[in-house]
C-alpha cells in the first residue's frame, strides 16, 4: 500500500443533478463540456456552483495534470478556485446529494 497516494492528488467537487451523478457513480467517469472538451471542478465541496445541481461528486486529480484556472467567475468565493480539467485526468471517489 502506498502510504503518499493522498499526496500526489488534489480532491475537487463537480456538482450536477442526482440523475447525472448516479450515471457518473456507475460508469465512473465525468462528461466533458461542450466546447471545452474539459471536465468543470471547483476546491470548494460548498463552493458557489450549488447551480449546476444538488448532488456533489468527489473526484481526484493527479497534482501533475495540467488544469487551467477559471476561477474568474464573479460567483467563484474568494477562497474557492474553479478549474477545467481533462477527463482522462479526473478520478470519481464517490457522490452524494444534498436534501
Amino acid at each position: 500500500m502506498n502510504r503518499n497516494l493522498g499526496k500526489q492528488f488534489d480532491t475537487y467537487y463537480h456538482r450536477t443533478d442526482p440523475q447525472s451523478a448516479e450515471h457518473i457513480i456507475k460508469t465512473g467517469k465525468l462528461k466533458a463540456s461542450y466546447p471545452e472538451d474539459m471536465v468543470f471542478v471547483s476546491n470548494k465541496e460548498q463552493g458557489g456552483a450549488k447551480e449546476f445541481g444538488r448532488s456533489i461528486v468527489e473526484v481526484q486529480v493527479p497534482k501533475k495534470a495540467r488544469g487551467v484556472n477559471v476561477s474568474s467567475n464573479p460567483e467563484v468565493h474568494e477562497d474557492e478556485v474553479w478549474w477545467w480539467f481533462a477527463p482522462k485526468d479526473v478520478k470519481v471517489t464517490r457522490a452524494w446529494s444534498e436534501l
